[in-house]
């Protein structure tokens, strides 16, 4: 019998991201992977990334060192924006094996099956942000839950 090969999920940020992981983790199931809580010993652990929350990219790499930690032989995922715009800093960190934008973390399944070719530095991501990153900016602005103005890290 071949083993089923596991995968575990954690968002960070919107709901947008919330659901977009909902998706990504579908596309797995579908792909017969065996999608597990976080902390179990899976042998990837995928992080939708968000650089907009308050600590949030303090909080990604806090919990790539709590992956580490308890499951020292994963492969880490990070997707979303904060890989997007800081994908050189992430891709250096322990075990962190895939770094992919927003633009294709919705390939993630293909990307890790071998199935895409990765872009400079082994990361998926694209080159051309400003576009967006203003949609993305103003996206978050206008739904603020605490109903202030939100100051991203990158302006």
């Amino acid at each position: 019998m071949i083993k089923q090969r596991t995968i575990s999920f954690y968002t960070f940020g919107c709901r947008l991201n919330q659901s977009e992981t909902a998706v990504i983790e579908n596309s797995f199931r579908q792909n017969g992977y065996q999608v597990s809580p976080l902390g179990k010993n899976s042998e990837i652990v995928v992080i939708n990334t968000c650089t907009v929350t308050e600590n949030g990219d303090a909080d990604t790499r806090r919990l790539v060192s709590k992956v580490n930690r308890l499951n020292p032989h994963a492969k880490i995922a990070l997707v979303g924006c904060q890989a997007q715009i800081q994908k050189d800093q992430l891709a250096q960190l322990p075990n962190v094996t895939w770094v992919v934008g927003n633009e294709r973390k919705m390939d993630l399944a293909d990307i890790l099956q071998g199935n895409s070719i990765p872009k400079k530095n082994g990361c998926y991501s694209s080159d051309d942000l400003s576009k967006k990153l203003y949609g993305f900016y103003t996206l978050n602005r206008s739904t603020s839950h605490k109903g202030q103005s939100q100051n991203p890290r990158w302006m």
